[in-house]
């Protein structure tokens, strides 16, 4: 299965296909697990069909890309019916499936703002989640701006690097208009 995504660089962003194995979400594929296998973690994240948008308004194309997960800050996918579980079929949910609340949070990022709806377990708060041993926490419904920037945009599914939060916060007061 292949999916569209926007890769959300300190300088740049990377549109291309990330390529899923089968049964392995797009969550596993950056964090380098699959349930029930050993774990495979890889420090770079391959794209095909891609577009290069540099911050001067310069577009690059290539076949083929190698992005550092390190460096990434936000991946968002570009189809708005993408949801949670990207690449598992709708299905009854294997164990260890664990049920999630979902709790609006804001986040800043070197480059970025962003509010969405990250996913506690029961007992489980946001701050929690920063703890966890995976490079990327998901985010669905989300609404994301440049730092410096006033247009708010949305994507349904947003993979937000750890290592790059400055701060989160439970959001109690508007971002701005959507």
């Amino acid at each position: 299965m292949e999916i569209r995504v926007c890769i959300h660089l300190d300088s740049h962003t990377v549109t291309g296909n990330v390529s899923l194995p089968r049964g392995k979400r797009l969550s596993d594929l950056l964090n380098g697990s699959i349930v029930g296998q050993a774990e495979h973690n890889t420090m770079f994240l391959e794209l095909t069909d891609v577009i290069i948008s540099h911050a001067d308004g310069t577009e690059e194309k290539t076949q083929t890309s190698f992005i550092n997960k390190a460096t990434i800050q936000l991946l968002t996918t570009l189809d708005e019916d993408l949801a949670r579980g990207i690449g598992v079929k709708d299905s009854p949910k294997q164990y260890p499936y664990v049920h999630k609340s979902p709790v609006r949070a804001r986040m800043r990022m070197p480059s970025y703002e962003l509010s969405g709806n990250v996913h506690c377990a029961s007992g489980q708060r946001a701050p929690h989640l920063l703890e966890e041993r995976f490079m990327f926490l998901p985010l669905t419904d989300a609404r994301i701006r440049v730092s410096k920037g006033d247009d708010w945009w949305g994507a349904t599914f947003v993979a937000v690097n750890r290592r790059q939060i400055l701060s989160l916060q439970y959001e109690g007061t508007s971002l701005g208009s959507s």
